[in-house]
């Protein structure tokens, strides 16, 4: 048996939807006004200010800072 997508008729008949089967144009208009637009939020993320000092929270950055202050005073 080949596998094939099933075809539009079936989908329609299977789901039980159709040109009519859908929201009724009242509710479809009181959802807005009800719960608001339709849309996520926009999120702000932190600055870059915070960001880099919140890197400093991490152990391994002063092991890196530390072994990097080594390498430039015995390159000097």
């Amino acid at each position: 048996m080949p596998l094939t997508a099933p075809d539009r008729e079936d989908v329609v008949l299977l789901t039980e939807t159709g040109p009519g089967a859908g929201l009724l144009a009242a509710w479809w208009r009181q959802g807005p006004a009800e719960s608001g637009p339709d849309e996520l939020p926009v999120h702000r993320g932190q600055g870059w200010v915070v960001r880099l000092l919140g890197q400093l929270r991490h152990p391994l950055i002063h092991a890196l800072l530390s072994v990097a202050t080594i390498t430039a005073a015995l390159c000097t």
